[in-house]
């Protein structure tokens, strides 16, 4: 048992590889919550009610809890970073590995929470690099 523990990756985006879950290597789908408005439960939508649909929804998506956020982000990116295997990068070429790193950058670094777990994953692949050198 304490062999599984040491190959789990941490809450903070551990630097070992974890196990693999079950026979694919896809995630499974997020689950989208839908919560009806309680403006506009007309099939058509009234101009006179779009400043009031405007303020719902800014007081209901874009007031979420920031670190929250940032947590599920960070880890979210750290399980898709070794679910893609993409530790691997120093086992190629020093150019296509700068590529590599700038589009994982590009790609998995949309938000502050997994920019910061990018960075400090591709740090790690680096670092490692440096030692087996």
């Amino acid at each position: 048992m304490a062999e599984n523990e040491t190959n789990k990756v941490s809450e903070s985006g551990g630097t070992k590889r974890p196990l693999r879950e079950g026979s694919t290597r896809l995630p499974p789908f997020p689950v989208v919550h839908i919560v009806k408005s309680k403006v506009g439960k007309n099939p058509k939508l009234s101009f006179n009610e779009v400043p009031e649909l405007r303020k719902e929804m800014k007081d209901r998506l874009f007031k979420i809890d920031r670190r929250e956020k940032f947590h599920h982000d960070f880890k979210r990116t750290s399980q898709d970073f070794w679910r893609m295997e993409l530790d691997r990068l120093n086992k190629i070429g020093e150019d296509n590995r700068r590529h590599m790193s700038a589009a994982i950058r590009v790609y998995l670094g949309q938000t502050h929470g997994s920019c910061k777990a990018i960075k400090s994953l591709i740090k790690h692949v680096e670092i490692a690099e440096q030692n087996t050198a």
